[in-house]
């Protein structure tokens, strides 16, 4: 496979971008803490837990054996979040609107303080504690991809930025932007590396504003606008990634396809994890996951194997949008029919789905992107077609 090595300089110029007022919103209030509520019976397909048949051991279709644990889920940019687990026996409050009147808010990314929402063409921030309009950070974008499934995860965040991809207005391929977290000058987007082959397909962002960007045959690292690929990886049709640690790990459907990983301070070169493939990846307390939109199924196998054969940790649920694991569980959008607002948002607790998914909100307008984040869950409706500006962000108690 080829190897190639971007280095790209990055000039900054920050500048706080002055919100505007012309989509209607309505916004949360402050931020609140939840507990976990989310049961799941003891029987079914667990990673983590008890019951069925087990591929390590007597009980539970289970990877791990027992015992669950906090940890650190995946990152920003990859289907994960950081989630937090409350009080046992406190219930989350219902959903409910954090924006709307969007323009097709297809992918998503939260931190403390604020949702930011990669739109038809525009980049915004809408502040958690109170919005009276989404701020304007960058605008004159292209317009996202008509695969539904291949915009999740687009944007990711850290203290001082914001990352995401994008095609130019004029069309093109997809490539990488960032900007000061305030807004970029003038509105308009600081382009740090074009893309050569392919499209740019999904991006996670760590704390430390390292962003990790993956390609059809690539994932590469880039830190403070220089871009260089990860080594290690061997691919041909990336469809998606997600780094722990210094290991990455990918799924790609080329033949012998599946999920890959390797670590660039080995000599192992990339192996093959199992043969199950997805277009969202994440892992959590040891447990690697892969959403098979395909296959209506989210597999999950233990990160450091599961002798090729992965757990069928939910089956069943079709249309399939998005995935994000924490403490508290594995969540889940599923499209609907896409042409009325028939989309739903689920969970399952860690322990396994034999209890049943729990329904966290239903006839949603195509929900595409979600997050965990200080025991919410948030989730992107991009609105339904021939309806313009009808779109939402929407957020539950975990």
């Amino acid at each position: 496979m080829q190897q190639r090595l971007f280095t790209i300089s990055l000039v900054m110029l920050g500048a706080a971008a002055l919100p505007t007022g012309f989509l209607a919103v309505a916004c949360s209030p402050a931020e609140r803490s939840f507990g976990d509520s989310g049961g799941g019976g003891s029987g079914g397909a667990s990673p983590t837990g008890s019951g069925g048949a087990s591929p390590t051991g007597s009980g539970g279709a289970s990877p791990t054996g027992s015992g669950t644990g906090g940890g650190v889920s995946a990152g920003e940019g990859g289907g994960g979040g950081t989630g937090a687990a409350g009080g046992g026996d406190t219930q989350p409050l219902p959903p409910e609107v954090v924006a709307t009147g969007l323009d097709d808010p297809y992918s998503i990314a939260v931190d403390d303080q604020s949702v930011f929402i990669l739109s038809t063409s525009t980049l915004l921030r809408c502040p958690l504690a109170g919005c009276p309009a989404p701020v304007v950070l960058a605008e004159g974008l292209g317009p996202p991809t008509t695969a539904v499934i291949a915009t999740p995860y687009l944007i990711g965040v850290d203290p001082n930025f914001v990352h995401w991809l994008s095609s130019p207005n004029d069309g093109g391929s997809r490539r990488y932007y960032r900007c000061p977290a305030a807004g970029c000058v003038f509105k308009s987007p600081v382009e740090v590396l074009e893309s050569i082959v392919s499209n740019l397909n999904q991006i996670q962002v760590s704390d430390d504003g390292v962003a990790r960007i993956s390609d059809k045959f690539d994932v590469l690292e880039c830190d403070n606008g220089q871009c260089e690929r990860i080594r290690c990886v061997s691919a041909d049709g990336i469809r998606s990634f997600v780094m722990d640690g210094t290991t990455v790990y990918w799924a790609h459907a080329t033949d012998p396809g599946g999920v890959y990983f390797c670590d660039p301070g080995t000599t192992d070169g990339a192996i093959q994890l199992h043969a199950e493939h997805g277009v969202v990846m994440a892992i959590h307390d040891g447990i690697h996951y892969v959403m098979n939109a395909a296959k209506s199924t989210i597999f999950a196998c233990k990160k450091t194997g599961c002798g090729g054969s992965p757990t069928t940790f939910v089956e069943g649920e079709p249309s399939l949008t998005s995935m994000a694991v924490g403490p508290t569980g594995v969540y889940w959008t599923a499209l609907g029919t896409g042409m009325s607002a028939d989309g739903v948002v689920k969970m399952c607790p860690l322990d396994g789905c034999g209890g049943g998914p729990r329904v966290i909100a239903s006839n949603q307008a195509r929900p595409t992107s979600v997050r965990l984040r200080n025991g919410f869950v948030y989730w992107s409706n991009r609105g339904l077609a021939g309806s313009p500006m009808s779109g939402e962000i929407v957020r539950a108690g975990l």
